[in-house]
């Protein structure tokens, strides 16, 4: 199981000025891959489908998302926070950060969901 503190790196943020969910998520997966030096394409896509998986909101305020890479070796939290709230999910709850954790694209459901539930743990 993955435990939170063995992230080496634990937050890098970005500042944004996205006006939706859709150009922020376009938005972090661009900072995000050149900051780490990962596939554009391929981070947006995995940050789209853990969207299409259901939206995390912890706080009431920050949409908790997360993308893989073959590039990425160990677990990174990437913290994006908004000028103004946009709407996020479905229920188009106010946002005004994402939290986007970074993990190796061998990672099971498994491992993810364990350190999803520290990081939720962490805010309540």
């Amino acid at each position: 199981m993955m435990r939170a503190e063995m992230i080496r790196e634990p937050v890098t943020t970005f500042k944004l000025d996205s006006k939706d969910e859709l150009s922020a998520i376009i938005d972090l997966a661009q900072a995000i891959a050149g900051r780490f030096k990962l596939d554009t394409q391929t981070l947006k896509s995995s940050i789209l489908a853990s969207e299409v998986q259901g939206t995390q909101i912890i706080a009431g305020h920050i949409a908790l998302t997360h993308g893989s890479d073959t590039q990425i070796k160990t677990p990174e939290i990437v913290q994006t926070s908004f000028d103004t709230p946009i709407l996020w999910g479905s229920v188009a709850t106010k946002v005004d950060q994402v939290l986007t954790v970074l993990v190796p694209s061998h990672y099971s459901d498994t491992d993810y969901t364990a350190l999803k539930d520290q990081l939720i743990a962490e805010f309540e």
